[in-house]
Parts: structure tokens; sequence; C-alpha cells
């Protein structure tokens, strides 16, 4: 039995696939990623749902000794071909399921992606530009799927749930799901422990239900256990950076740290090492958009922040921030403060948006040269700070940008001592830093924000007044500066596309 959605008319007749029903069965939603599996584990487990789903096509069969192909036939749909692709250019001997679902796991990465991608497309997951996924809020609401023929389809959580503990009769792909749940070890995490307990005959009566699952669900568990081929990394040594090409580039005589890594980036590719002394410990460094863009997805699993932003935070006077935030801390700020810079706020103020713009543009004199990163710079942190901040901070732009720069070049980057944030112009940055914050405040008391929409700072001091534990006062400077060293960034990456427009006039 399938399931066809109609979410856009880009992906209506398309099936929900057992792989992305069962990531939506991992998803947790409070921390906005996977149930903590293992990598590996979930490897497997996606890999076994690409399997499974190659089976209710008709293209495979598998039992508990093998895995026969039935039809080599494309089935159109890019996660499940490039599997059935592999499995029928196999040459003999006939290998079993665990054997494909270590084959497959090691492209499970490349799965993932697809199927998140597709629910996201579907109208079922909501993505989040820091790397989260949620419900989507039609979802959330109404606990259902909508299909093309105008009936509903249970959220599949709901639907497992109900097998187990309800002990209603499950649909046979919700068999196969449940089985493939229960050889990850998911199931623990989905029911309380009592509940788990109370279940275990029927969990064990469900997985033997169906062949393909027990089948299946018995490679999965075989493979995290024992596999048959563990994939093997494969490295060359980390490129080490020429100090004696370094000194006499330009860009270190002039400070510009940005400039020298990607200097460094092209001649050495994403990841290169740095010696002293431009470092005591010598640094590893990841660079270039493809790497960002694995950070991006992985980053999670490999890195965390909070020991680089300690310090950084100690300055604005906060124990945590949001950029110091990791995991689940990090994803509930994220999702209680996104109502403040979402675009339907922006989009219910464009009449105001584009006033404020044409006031900073009327400054701009005809054939009068400019520095273009500070001129757009200002005209977007106008806008900013006005929106989400309500005030014109443009004023105390200059002082934000060079006390927020060197507080990272000092504490982040640590290519500064640190007392090189005790300087007097720095003290007198940080004293006009935190008398704009007064303001800031000053501004949002009751009275004065009456009638006027809410902006982000009255998002943040909502979310303070509704939980002071998580969020509390000392906390509020650096998430009230947030918003002006968001517009830094917002009008650099506009100064870089006016110069690509104006370098390549043809785009």
């Amino acid at each position: 039995m399938t399931c066809v959605l109609r979410a856009t008319d880009s992906t209506a007749g398309v099936v929900v696939r057992l792989a992305e029903e069962l990531a939506l069965v991992l998803l947790n939603e409070d921390s906005g990623y996977f149930e903590p599996v293992g990598a590996w584990n979930l490897s497997c487990v996606i890999a076994g749902s690409v399997l499974a789903d190659l089976s209710l096509e008709f293209r495979i069969d598998t039992d508990t000794e093998t895995l026969t192909l039935l039809d080599a036939k494309d089935t159109g749909d890019p996660l499940l071909d490039p599997v059935l692709e592999e499995i029928a250019s196999a040459p003999p001997p006939v290998h079993n399921a665990q054997y494909w679902i270590e084959k497959t796991a090691q492209r499970s990465d490349d799965a993932m992606d697809i199927i998140l991608d597709r629910l996201v497309e579907k109208n079922i997951l909501d993505h989040d530009s820091g790397g989260f996924w949620s419900l989507s809020r039609q979802v959330s609401r109404t606990g259902t799927y909508s299909a093309d023929d105008g009936s509903t389809k249970l959220q599949v959580k709901t639907r497992v749930l109900r097998a187990i503990l309800d002990e209603e009769i499950p649909d046979p792909r919700d068999v196969i799901l449940i089985s493939l749940i229960a050889a990850c070890d998911a199931l623990p995490l989905l029911l309380t422990e009592e509940e788990y307990e109370q279940s275990s005959e029927r969990i064990d009566l469900l997985c033997k239900m169906d062949l393909v699952g027990r089948a299946i669900g018995a490679a999965v568990r075989e493979s995290q256990g024992r596999p048959v081929q563990q994939p093997v990394g494969r490295t060359r040594p980390i490129p080490v950076a020429n100090l004696l090409k370094l000194i006499p580039n330009r860009n270190l005589r002039r400070g510009n740290l940005s400039r020298i890594l990607t200097d460094l980036y092209r001649e050495y590719g994403p990841v290169f090492r740095i010696k002293k002394p431009f470092s005591d410990k010598g640094v590893v460094v990841l660079a270039g958009p493809e790497t960002n863009a694995w950070i991006n997805r992985n980053g999670r699993t490999y890195f965390r922040t909070r020991d680089h932003m300690a310090d950084f935070e100690q300055l604005y006077g906060a124990s945590r921030t949001l950029p110091g935030m990791d995991g689940t801390e990090h994803y509930r700020m994220r999702k209680s403060l996104r109502a403040g810079y979402s675009r339907a706020t922006l989009e219910a103020r464009l009449d105001e948006v584009y006033k404020f713009c044409r006031a900073s543009l009327e400054k701009w004199v005809p054939g009068n040269p400019m520095p273009g990163a500070a001129a757009c710079q200002e005209l977007m942190s106008v806008q900013v700070s006005q929106l989400m901040v309500g005030v014109d901070a443009s004023d105390h732009i200059d002082d934000l940008l060079s006390y927020e720069h060197r507080s990272l070049v000092t504490h982040v980057q640590k290519a500064l001592p640190k007392f090189m944030m005790q300087t007097p112009g720095m003290a007198r940055k940080r004293k006009r830093i935190f008398e704009m914050l007064n303001r800031v405040l000053n501004a949002h008391t009751p009275a004065q924000r009456k009638g006027k929409p809410k902006d982000l700072v009255d998002h943040i001091l909502s979310l303070h007044a509704s939980d002071p534990q998580y969020f509390p006062e000392t906390d509020l400077s650096f998430m009230l500066v947030a918003g002006f060293i968001a517009s830094i960034y917002l009008g650099s990456g506009l100064g870089f596309a006016v110069y690509g427009m104006a370098s390549h006039p043809e785009i």
C-alpha cells in the first residue's frame, strides 16, 4: 500500500517512500535532527529502508539467505535507482541482504539529503537555515498528510505507536517500518521505559509478521553488530602552509585574515594546517564553499562552538549566546525567535523597507566615489536596525563593527592578545554600544510599543519573560546586539552582490 501526497504541483503524485517515513519517525522535534541511534546504525537502517522500497516496487526479493533481482527496470526514483543499478550489474555470486545493506549504507549521506529535500518539497518538513528540521505547521496541527484522492494518512509516528500500544492492525508497510525501527534500537527512544517493557511481546510479533521486514530487519541488526565489510576511510596527509610563501603576502601586512585564508584555500585546498608563529598550538583550517556545505549538514556531529565562544560572550556580559549554543538548546532558541526575522514578518512591512531604503539612497550622490562595502553596510544597518530593533543605530554602526571585529580576532580567532580589547579606544566603543542597548530597551516599554508590529527585540524580551531560567537577563545584551551584527554581514553580502553585477554587467 502506498500513499500519494498533494503537497505542491511539482511533487503531486510522488509516493512517500519507506525511507522518508523512517526519517520522520527518527526525527527528534526537540533537537531538530535524528534520534541518537549512532551514525553507522542510522546508515544501515536507511539502507535497509531503500531495499525495502525496492522490494515493494517488485524489483528485488529477499529472504534470510539471499537477495534476488526480479526486474532491473528503473523506478524513476533517484533514491532507489542507483542501488537497483548496482544490484543489477553485480557479478555472481548472489549476495544476501546484509551485503547489500552495507554496500548501500556507504551512500547513506546522499540518500539522506534526497530524503530530507523531498520531505521539505512535499510540505511535510520545514528546514531551518541552521541545518535543523521540524514538522511543517500543517502536519503538526493536523497530525496527517493530505492525499491526492482527498483522503488523509495519519502521521507515521502516530501509526507506529497505535500499532504497538493500542494493538491496531497495521498496514503491511508499517510492519516493515516497525521492523526497521526495532532493528536500529530506536523504539526505546519513542516509548517510555514502562511502555517498552509492556509492549515487548507485541513488538516481537509485529517484527515477524512480514517476511521482507523480517529479513531486512535481521540484516540491519547483523550489519550493526558484525559487518561483513566495514568501510575504511582513505586519507592523505593534511598539507601545511608554506610560511616562506605566506610572509610576503600583502594581505598579511594589511592584517586581512580573511583574504589570507582565502589565498591559502586556493593554493592548498579545503583543508590545510597553519603552524607557529601564527598560532601557538597550530590550527587546522577548513575553508571553501564545499566545506561550508558539509559542515552545515554534519557539523552538529563533529563540532561544537561553546568552548570557542565562552570568552567572547563575556565581553558582552552574557553567559551564553545563540552562536555559542549547541544541539537542542540552540534549536530551541532559533525556534523561539524565528517569528522575529521570518519572511512573513518582513513582507508585512515592505512599505517601511522601501521607505528606509529610499532615504538611504538619497544620500548617494551620482559621480561621487564612496567605499562600496561601508556604503552597503550603512544602507542595510538603517533598514535592519529599524525593522528588527526599533531604533536607528546607524550612528553607532562604526563603533559596533570595530568592537565586534576586534573581539572576534582576540577572543575567538585568538590572532591578537586579549589585552587589545582593553585599549582606551575599545573602552569608548564598548561604552557607546551599551548606551545604544539602553536606547533599545527604553524604546521597547509597553507604552512605546503600543500599536506597533512586533520586532525581534519584542520576541527576545517575551522569551526572557516567559522563561527567565532558560534565557536570563544577563544574556539579553548580546542578543540585542546580534540584530546590528546581522546588518553588518547583510551589508557585506549586498556589497559583494553589487560588485558582482558591476564587474559582470552581462549577468
